[in-house]
């Protein structure tokens, strides 16, 4: 895949999870007026924690190699990357760990859900300032070596 293409489907997935963020920003609500949708609620952020596990996955296939590519601070933006994926991923299980074990706790699941939706968005935003924005991975890249 050239660069843009690596782009244009993390940018996609990117719109996926906006959508579900969405559609639980929707569950929030229900379950604010009715404890009863606790539990749909609850099913949403769990399918939702697989999607970004899956989401995680991909850039770490895809994008990453890619970033490796891109100029002298693509190895310090894989990192950086990585690092932010790690802690995803044990805030991530954590939840899902909280979720199962305590899944009648109608306010305990609003709550979980309002800060997953909160720090999602600004770590969507975050990426795509610094890890896809098109001077970073596109397909014309420009390196600097040694000799002629």
């Amino acid at each position: 895949m050239d660069p843009s293409e690596i782009r244009r489907a993390i940018l996609d997935d990117h719109h996926q999870l906006r959508t579900r963020l969405h559609h639980l920003h929707d569950a929030i609500e229900d379950a604010r007026h009715d404890p009863a949708a606790a539990a749909v609620l609850r099913d949403g952020v769990l399918d939702l924690l697989d999607a970004l596990d899956a989401h995680m996955d991909h850039e770490d296939r895809v994008l990453a190699p890619a970033l490796l590519q891109t100029d002298a601070w693509g190895p310090w933006r894989v990192e950086r990357m990585t690092a932010h994926h790690e802690a995803d991923r044990a805030r991530v299980d954590g939840l899902r760990r909280a979720l199962v074990e305590d899944p009648l706790d109608p306010d305990a699941v609003r709550r979980a859900a309002v800060q997953l939706i909160s720090d999602l968005q600004a770590e969507m935003a975050d990426e795509e300032r610094t890890l896809l924005h098109p001077d970073i991975l596109r397909d014309d890249l420009v390196t600097s070596g040694v000799g002629g």
